[in-house]
């Protein structure tokens, strides 16, 4: 007859056999119950079995059928077990299983083990790490329950193939020998060979890797390497150096044709914040520009990115992102840094706090342009800039009452500088009705007191002095959805109407614009009180704002939505406001549209139509259609010349995608300027391969445009990441392949391990 044993002979069996007499437990009438329990704890050992007998001459315990044992967070299964009291010895046959206390799970037939289950031998052994990476071995020698020997092992971390289990994984490693030491966290190999595929690719007499419990360790990092017109072959090997539990540093010397970079990125957590600090440096060829045609040989060229973010308090926040490059065309040339598109870098120290439903700010901004037509002497700098908004509960007609504040001091070296105080408040609500209609309600009033100096007049004159301006305003706005049942669809017709009043003619030549030039009147702000970006300029214009908007859902046929509006004026706007759709009384006409049909077709267009030919003054416009097997999108944009200056005003990109396989995909893009001076922009392509283990990346780049020394020309990149050996991520702020580095890399030291910050 099969039987579970109670907790009392477990008891007897821990007392009377199982445990050595070095490892009892004896009470100390001076020693507290909490320690006496955690000894206890430690050296307890279970016993479970069908049969269990006991040889009490030759003290040796024999037991079968479903025996498991279990001890110090330590669990051993098998068919049968003969355990020696003398000598400390289990001798585990039948299907053993050795499961520890981070669920690393080792198999084989036969282990000899000691009593503490610490110490064992085995032949033909195989395993699961808590990672899922998988190994077999021909023979192991466990000492100290943490270190483990393997002869003639294989190691992987990928998946094996379910229906062909015999079919090699993505990649292997075979050693001769391979060390896990469960401590510190590391594997080691001697005498390794890599195979990919079931195919020898490299050899090497050591390797080291972290093993499945480290989330932090020094070492090197995958390499990357490319090659571009500009700079010729590019390779980089980074070095991660884990400082301690809250810091780290990635160091990264990087080839290139002309000199050799340096890359650093420096990385801290704080108790109550973080820092994060990247820099390059080299020397170059620098080319200043075609005007004055001065070249630089051996130019000292870099840049800088810091940001830190910490808590004061619970809600109170300080914290700075500052950005600089030594010269204007450095971030285009290195590309890989993963910042040369912008035009504009920007540095920014701040602090903040949160209450309630309140919020306020004070920061200091500067800007530094890359554009080769900007002067740095008339470039602002605000220090400092603050304003706070305060909001209150739902009160007087479930309306809220809010008040925004705001102060900014703008210099320049050369040109004019201005220093305005704003304060706007006022009541708003919104009621929906039983009948289904929604009302926005609003009364408030702004005021704005202006210090100006040297403003430059449309006379030529300079202008310096105050301004003091008031503004109050009311605006409502009607909207009443109707709804319909149509062929397995709803149908939705919501019209929208409504008035905004205010005063006129508190805009003045006096006053400069710094917030408010790349206005454009679209479907986000045609219901707005306010349709302007900044404070600078008032939206002073009386009008009457209507539109409608259509929709029609289906899983049949997909859903679809088409708004247009149009805001009529009760005066004349400027004429230096055509261009943004804000034409004389009537203004142009807002269209959006969007089409989505399940996972194949996604199609949004955001037009400004203009009221006398219908022509589009702008448009955002792009369509997806496909499957992950193939898919192609078109995104076209076109904008009026005074909205973004020096961009093209109209482009259009193409581009296709294919997951060819469950691991293989492909991708393209082409990119054009259009127009009579338009022209090819950029091409661009990436063949990737990626499984659970791997990951195969290359792209290819080539540009056409031209700013001083960067030249239109190729770049190409590599990218390739082992599972466990030195799997890396990298961050499209340091290498500009965009990610991260991951918590685990390639270990060449013996550091202990460290927590992840």
């Amino acid at each position: 007859m099969t039987c579970k044993f109670p907790l009392s002979f477990f008891a007897f069996l821990l007392i009377s056999t199982l445990v050595n007499a070095d490892d009892q437990t004896f009470l100390n009438p001076n020693e507290g119950t909490s320690t006496l329990d955690s000894q206890r704890q430690e050296h307890r050992t279970l016993l479970f079995a069908d049969n269990i007998s006991y040889d009490q001459q030759k003290e040796i315990i024999n037991a079968s059928g479903h025996v498991e044992i279990s001890r110090g967070g330590l669990t051993l299964y098998a068919d049968k077990i003969v355990y020696d009291q003398k000598e400390d010895k289990i001798i585990a046959i039948g299907h053993v299983k050795l499961i520890d206390d981070q669920n690393n799970i080792t198999f084989t037939d036969r282990f000899d083990i000691s009593g503490d289950l610490k110490q064992g031998f085995s032949e033909a052994i195989k395993g699961i790490m808590s990672d899922d990476s998988l190994y077999a071995a021909n023979r192991v020698k466990r000492k100290d329950g943490t270190h483990n020997q393997f002869d003639q092992v294989v190691y992987s971390p990928c998946h094996v193939c379910r229906t062909d289990p015999s079919k090699s994984p993505t990649w292997l490693i075979k050693s001769r020998h391979m060390v896990w030491d469960e401590e510190t966290g590391d594997i080691t190999h001697a005498d390794s060979t890599l195979e990919m595929w079931g195919i020898p690719v490299m050899y090497t007499p050591y390797l080291s890797h972290p093993g499945p419990t480290v989330k932090r360790r020094s070492g090197f990092l995958t390499p990357f390497f490319g090659g571009s017109g500009n700079l010729g072959a590019i390779i980089g090997v980074p070095y991660y150096w884990a400082i301690d539990e809250s810091k780290d540093l990635t160091i990264t010397p990087v080839y290139t044709r002309e000199n050799p970079l340096l890359m650093l990125a420096y990385r801290q957590n704080f108790c109550n914040g973080h820092w994060e600090f990247e820099t390059s440096v080299t020397k170059s060829h620098y080319l200043r520009g075609p005007k004055d045609n001065e070249t630089s040989k051996n130019q000292l060229r870099g840049h800088l990115k810091t940001k830190a973010r910490f808590g004061i308090t619970d809600n109170w926040f300080t914290g700075f992102n500052i950005q600089r490059a030594l010269d204007d065309t450095y971030l285009k040339k290195y590309r890989f840094l993963g910042v040369g598109r912008e035009s504009f870098l920007t540095s920014r120290v701040y602090t903040e706090t949160f209450w309630n439903r309140n919020y306020a700010l004070l920061e200091g901004i500067s800007y530094q342009s890359l554009r080769q037509e900007d002067t740095t002497s008339k470039i602002p700098f605000v220090a400092p800039s603050a304003e706070m908004h305060l909001l209150s509960q739902p009160t007087f007609l479930d309306g809220t009452f809010f008040l925004d504040t705001s102060f900014l001091n703008l210099q320049r070296r050369k040109g004019q500088n201005v220093k305005r105080f704003s304060a706007e408040g006022g009541w708003k609500a919104q009621w929906i009705s039983s009948l289904g209609t929604v009302t926005d309600f609003g009364l408030q009033g702004r005021w704005d007191f202006y210090r100006v100096t040297n403003l430059l007049l449309n006379d030529g004159s300079h202008y310096s002095g105050q301004r003091i301006r008031f503004s109050p305003t009311t605006h409502a706005h009607l909207k009443y959805p109707f709804y319909k049942v149509l062929q397995g669809g709803r149908f939705v017709i919501e019209p929208v109407a409504g008035f905004v009043v205010t005063a006129n003619n508190r805009n003045s030549v006096r006053i400069p614009n710094e917030d408010s030039s790349l206005f454009e009147l679209s479907d986000a702000n045609i219901l707005s009180s306010n349709r302007l970006t900044g404070l600078d300029v008032m939206d002073e214009w009386s009008r009457f704002n209507y539109g409608t908007k259509f929709a029609y859902y289906s899983k049949n046929i997909g859903n679809s939505e088409l708004f247009l509006g149009q805001s009529h004026s009760l005066s004349k706007v400027p004429d230096s406001f055509e261009s943004t759709g804000l034409r004389s009384r009537q203004s142009d006409y807002i269209v959006r549209a969007n089409y989505t049909y399940r996972d194949w077709i996604d199609m949004n267009s955001r037009l400004l139509l203009s009221k006398r030919s219908l022509q589009a003054k702008r448009n955002e416009s792009s369509l997806s259609v496909g499957q992950p097997i193939f898919k192609v999108r078109v995104t076209y944009t076109r904008f009026p010349k005074v909205t973004i200056p020096g961009i093209s005003i109209e482009q259009v990109s193409y581009g296709a995608s294919s997951q060819f396989t469950k691991h293989w995909s492909i991708q393209g893009d082409i990119t054009r300027e259009l127009g009579r001076k338009g022209g090819n922009l950029s091409h661009g392509g990436a063949l990737t391969f990626e499984d659970d283990c791997f990951k195969f990346s290359t792209s290819i780049v080539k540009t056409f445009y031209q700013d001083r020394d960067y030249k239109p020309g190729v770049t190409v990149m590599f990218r390739l990441s082992f599972k466990n050996l030195g799997e890396v991520q990298i961050s499209g702020d340091q290498f500009g392949l965009g990610q991260k580095p991951q918590a685990k890399e390639e270990k060449k030291d013996d550091e202990k391990t460290l927590n992840d910050p």
